[in-house]
């Protein structure tokens, strides 16, 4: 048996959370802009890609890395440094040439004020 609108009565409450979560004085807002909550954000999709090495059923099977706790810190300490080496350098690439791509628009096609 399912309840009848249960998917539109979650989709209104993700959206309830979420404008709760945009104002400085909600406690959602408090709670998700602690500094260990935003750094967790940062380097998340880092994460992400190298949480499933460290896993007992990963492709590495039984391993010492892969017994909780060591795995989670391995998973932060391979996350943040792909954050560090890999992720923020090709941000900054890829904010240069949005940069250049902008000035050179601008010296192209001046606005007429």
């Amino acid at each position: 048996m399912s309840v009848p609108f249960t998917s539109t009565l979650f989709a209104i409450s993700i959206v309830i959370l979420i404008e709760r979560s945009l104002s400085p004085i909600s406690f959602l807002y408090k709670i998700l802009t602690i500094s260990a909550l935003v750094w967790i954000g940062r380097i998340s999709f880092s994460l992400y890609l190298w949480q499933q090495l460290f896993y007992p059923c990963s492709i590495f099977g039984d391993k010492i890395y892969t017994r909780f706790p060591l795995n989670i810190l391995c998973m932060f300490v391979f996350g943040y440094l792909s954050y560090i080496c890999i992720e923020k350098p090709i941000l900054r690439f890829r904010q240069n040439l949005l940069n250049k791509k902008a000035i050179e628009s601008t010296i192209i096609n001046p606005q007429s004020s």
